[in-house]
């Protein structure tokens, strides 16, 4: 289920972004592109070190 909540989330973002927000960021937007990294970053790490524990 987190897959998908942060794939959609992610999507959403990058959708938004692509609509104009890139060209012209606020405080808002920056402080929502760093969440949505720090974001990812947790997932990539939870993921790998549920792999390594099941090894």
């Amino acid at each position: 289920m987190e897959k998908l909540i942060i794939s959609v989330l992610t999507i959403l973002i990058l959708i938004e972004g692509f609509e104009g927000e890139f060209s012209n960021p606020s405080v808002t937007n920056i402080i929502k592109w760093i969440a949505t990294i720090i974001m990812l970053t947790c997932y990539v790490i939870t993921e790998r070190m549920k792999k390594s524990k099941n090894q």
